[in-house]
C-alpha cells in the first residue's frame, strides 16, 4: 500500500506482524512514526517486532518511547519491563512490573498481573528493592495533574511525594523536570532532568530532553553532549538525530551537521522535516545540494499540505532561484514507447546523481503543476526526462500537464486529441517503467475516461485499487466511469466506498447524486448534492452551480 497516513500504516504493520512478517511490518511501523513521533501504538508495535526479532535491546528503546508518550498504557509496561528482565536491567524491571499493577485492571489484565506478581517476587528474593505501590499511584496523579488538567504546581507536589518514598526514581524527575519546564523555570528543570540521567544513564529519553533544555538555554554545547549521548544509547531517536544536526549548524559544523540529518534520512527517507531542516542548512551554507533537499521535502510535505504551509511556501520560493527552468527542446512522446527505446531515444544507464537530479526537476515540475504554471512545469519534466528517460515520476507529471492543457472549453467538454492522446502515452510509459506505482493507472483511467473510453478507465481504476484497496479516489472516479456508462447502481456502490473511506472528500457525492438522479432516486439524490455542497471548498467551481441547478430542478419535480 502507498499511503502517507501514520494509522493505515500502523494497521499494514499490524496485518503483517499477524503473519510473522516482522521486518516488513517493522519498516511500516518507522515510516508511521517518522509521520507522527507521538504515535504512542505504533512505538508499541514496533518494540513487538523487535522483539520478536531478538534484537531486545533496540526492542527496549521502543518500549521506553511507548510508555514515555502513553504513560496510562499497561499492556506498555508490562512489556517494558519483560524486556528490561531480558536484559539483566532488574530494578529498572521492579519500577516497570510496579507501574504496570498501579494501571492494571483485575480483569483484563489477569494472566498479566499473575507474571508481574510472580517476577517481582523472583527479582525480590534476588535483593532487588520493591518500592511502596504508593509511589506508583503518586507518580499516576501527578502525570494526571500535569498532562490532562495542566496543574503543573500541583503536579509538582506529586512527584516530590513520589521521590520522598523512593528518592532515586528516574521518570519522577523525568515528569517534574517536564512540569518545572512548563511553568519557564529552566535552571530547575535542567537539574531535575541531570538527576533523572544519574539515575538511568542508558535511557535516551531523558538525555533527550535534557538536550533540548539546554537548547533553550542556547547552552549549544550542553545540547550537543545530550544529543549525542541520546543517538549512543538508541541511534533510532530520529529526533535526536534531527535535533544534533541543528546543532551542529547553529556552531557552523556544517560537513558534521548534513551528516546528522543525512543518518536521520537512513531512518525514514520519507521526512519531510528532515529534509526541510537539511534543506535550510545547505542554502545557508551555500551547498548546491539544498535545491536537491527543497525538492524532496516538497516531494514528501505535499501529502500534509495544511501542517506545512509556511516551509511549502519557503521552499517553492527558494527552488525558483535555486533552480530556475532552462528553456529546452520539448520531448513531447510522439506514440506510446516500447522495446529498448524510450521516446525514440535508447535506454542508458543514469548515474546516480544524474538520477537525484531528475527526480529533483520532476518534483520541482509537480510543485508548479499544483500552483497552475504549466508552461515552467513543462520545462523542468523535460530536464528531468532529459537527465535519466526511466524516470517514471516525470512520465506521469509530463502527462498530467499535457492532461490539463489539452482541454479548450471545460464546459462544451471539448478538447485537443492529439494532446490528450500524448498525455495517454506519456501515462502508458510510466506504467511500462513501474507498474507497480498506482498513480499512472490512475491518472491513464482519469484519460480514458474523458476520451468517452469508460471500460478502459475502470479497466484502469480497479489495477489502482488493486495495488491500493484504500485510495478513494480511485473507487470515486471507478463509480463516475461506471455512471457514464449507465451502470448507475454499480456507480453508487463505488462512490459508496470512495466515501466510506474519505467522508470529506466532495467528488464521490456528486457523482452518487447523479447516478441516483438518473435512477430516478430524487430525494436521496438531492440529499447527496446537499452533501456535495457540504465538502465542496470552492462555492463557485462548475460542479458547485450545477449541483445548485440540479437541487432546484429536482425540488420542483
Amino acid at each position: 500500500m502507498s499511503t502517507e497516513n501514520p494509522t493505515e500504516l500502523n494497521d499494514q504493520g499490524t496485518d503483517l506482524y499477524a503473519g510473522k512478517k516482522f521486518g516488513d511490518a517493522l519498516a511500516c511501523f518507522e515510516k508511521a512514526l517518522a509521520l507522527e513521533p507521538g504515535y504512542g501504538k505504533a512505538w508499541m508495535n514496533r518494540a513487538n517486532c523487535l522483539f520478536s526479532l531478538e534484537r531486545f535491546e533496540e526492542a527496549l528503546h521502543s518500549y521506553r518511547r511507548a510508555v514515555d508518550v502513553s504513560p496510562l498504557f499497561a499492556e506498555g509496561w508490562f512489556s517494558k519491563a519483560v524486556a528490561e528482565q531480558k536484559l539483566g536491567l532488574s530494578a529498572e524491571a521492579v519500577a516497570s512490573f510496579q507501574m504496570f499493577l498501579a494501571l492494571a485492571d483485575q480483569q483484563n489484565h489477569r494472566d498479566f498481573i499473575r507474571d508481574a506478581t510472580q517476577s517481582l517476587k523472583d527479582l525480590s528474593v534476588q535483593g532487588f528493592r520493591t518500592k511502596d505501590p504508593q509511589t506508583c499511584l503518586w507518580i499516576l496523579k501527578g502525570y494526571r495533574l500535569m498532562a490532562e488538567q495542566k496543574q503543573f504546581d500541583k503536579a509538582i507536589l506529586c512527584f516530590d511525594n513520589a521521590l520522598s518514598l523512593y528518592p532515586r526514581y528516574a521518570l519522577a524527575f523525568h515528569y517534574k523536570a517536564g512540569c518545572l519546564a512548563a511553568l519557564n523555570r529552566f535552571d530547575e528543570a535542567i537539574a531535575c532532568w541531570k538527576k533523572a540521567v544519574t539515575a538511568e544513564p542508558n535511557n535516551a529519553i531523558y538525555w533527550f530532553s535534557l538536550g533540548v533544555m539546554y537548547g533553550k538555554q542556547r547552552s549549544f554545547d550542553a545540547a550537543l553532549a545530550s544529543y549525542t549521548t541520546a543517538t549512543g544509547i538508541d541511534p533510532f531517536h530520529m529526533e535526536a538525530w534531527n535535533n544534533l544536526g541543528r546543532v551542529l549548524g547553529m556552531l557552523r559544523r556544517i560537513e558534521e551537521a548534513v551528516e546528522c540529518f543525512t543518518k536521520a534520512l537512513e531512518i525514514c527517507p520519507s521526512s519531510a522535516v528532515t529534509w526541510f531542516n537539511k534543506a535550510l542548512l545547505e542554502d545557508a551554507a551555500g551547498i548546491k545540494e539544498a535545491a536537491l533537499s527543497y525538492a524532496q521535502f516538497t516531494n514528501h510535505a505535499l501529502s500534509f499540505p495544511d501542517r506545512f504551509r509556511e516551509q511549502l511556501a519557503h521552499a517553492g520560493k527558494r527552488l525558483d532561484e535555486l533552480m530556475p527552468p532552462v528553456p529546452i527542446e520539448s520531448t513531447l512522446p510522439q506514440g506510446q514507447a516500447t522495446g529498448s527505446e524510450i521516446n525514440g531515444k535508447p535506454e542508458t544507464a543514469v548515474s546516480p546523481g544524474a538520477a537525484e537530479e531528475s527526480l529533483a526537476w520532476a518534483n520541482r515540475s509537480y510543485d508548479l503543476l499544483s500552483r497552475g504554471d504549466h508552461a515552467e512545469a513543462l520545462k523542468c519534466v523535460d530536464r528531468a526526462l532529459l537527465l535519466d528517460n526511466r524516470n517514471d515520476l516525470a512520465w506521469i507529471n509530463k502527462g498530467a500537464i499535457l492532461y490539463n492543457t489539452a482541454w479548450i472549453d471545460h464546459a462544451a467538454y471539448e478538447f485537443d486529441h492529439s494532446r490528450m492522446n500524448d498525455a495517454l502515452a506519456c501515462f502508458d510509459t510510466a506504467i511500462g517503467l513501474n507498474p507497480s506505482e498506482p498513480l499512472g493507472h490512475l491518472n491513464k483511467g482519469l484519460c480514458l475516461n474523458d476520451m468517452g473510453k469508460y471500460s478502459g478507465a475502470v479497466a484502469c481504476f480497479d489495477t489502482v485499487i488493486s495495488l491500493d484497496p484504500r485510495n478513494a479516489t480511485a473507487w470515486c472516479h471507478k463509480g463516475n466511469s461506471l455512471r457514464a456508462a449507465g451502470n448507475y447502481e454499480e456507480s453508487v456502490n463505488c462512490c459508496n466506498k470512495a466515501i466510506q473511506l474519505d467522508p470529506r472528500f466532495p467528488l464521490p457525492w456528486y457523482f452518487k447524486a447523479v447516478s441516483l438522479m438518473e435512477m430516478g432516486k430524487k430525494k436521496d439524490a438531492v440529499m447527496c448534492f446537499g452533501g456535495f455542497l457540504n465538502r465542496e471548498t470552492d462555492p463557485a467551481s462548475v460542479l458547485a452551480q450545477d449541483a445548485r441547478k440540479r437541487i432546484a430542478r429536482l425540488g420542483t419535480v
